[in-house]
């Protein structure tokens, strides 16, 4: 399957996006998260999981793949057992969105606003594509 999801608050928001095989796509840019830490869990068990965070968001990710492709923001890594922490370092007036990411097997892909999805691209190498910091 397929699933979407747009909120345009952080009231709008789910804590928790699940699909068990096909494409998820979160795309939280319009929201305004406030001061502190939002937390997101994400759930995949085959397929491809894309994240749109917004431009201004501190990014944390917990991020655990049996088999496949993670690439947040500047970490980016692959294979099998793919397991990482990524932290952000921000005070309780920014805002900071905390991911927890677990996944079968697939691809799992954040980027900051408008920034082009890696996969999405027609041709692409790590050079190619300027993904930010996990705090801007």
């Amino acid at each position: 399957g397929e699933r979407n999801y747009r909120p345009a608050t952080v009231a709008e928001m789910r804590s928790d996006y699940q699909l068990g095989a096909g494409q998820l796509v979160v795309d939280l840019r319009d929201v305004d998260l406030p001061p502190g830490t939002t937390k997101v869990k994400l759930e995949m068990g085959v397929g491809h999981t894309v994240v749109r965070v917004p431009e201004d968001a501190c990014v944390s990710s917990d991020v655990k793949l049996g088999i496949g492709h993670a690439r947040v923001l500047d970490r980016i890594s692959d294979g099998l057992d793919v397991a990482f922490q990524q932290a952000s370092s921000t005070t309780t007036d920014r805002p900071r969105l905390e991911l927890d990411s677990q996944m079968g097997i697939g691809a799992l892909e954040v980027v900051r606003g408008d920034d082009p999805i890696p996969s999405q691209q027609r041709t692409w190498r790590d050079s190619d594509v300027d993904l930010g910091v996990a705090c801007p």
